[in-house]
């Protein structure tokens, strides 16, 4: 029987998951080059309501932490 888990498939993992494994060499991305599609998130409240502080500074905190690179693809990919 091979070691653990030695050359005997592929997985199909986000990066915030594989990351660390892959920044240890214990993964290697395959498909480096293939564009996965991009799932938007959204912040959906009633446009009839006054937008309070909290929901604001919150919606600005999604925006800020989700804009550009994820942190977990800055080391890994």
């Amino acid at each position: 029987m091979p070691g653990p888990s030695k050359g005997l498939g592929l997985v199909l993992q986000p990066t915030f998951i594989a990351g660390e494994l892959i920044s240890r060499g214990e993964l290697l991305p395959v498909l480096g080059d293939y564009q996965w599609p991009v799932t938007p998130a959204y912040a959906i409240y009633p446009p009839t309501r006054h937008l309070s502080y909290r929901v604001r500074e919150f919606i600005d905190f999604l925006a800020d932490r989700f804009a550009g690179v994820p942190y977990w693809d800055r080391d890994c990919c």
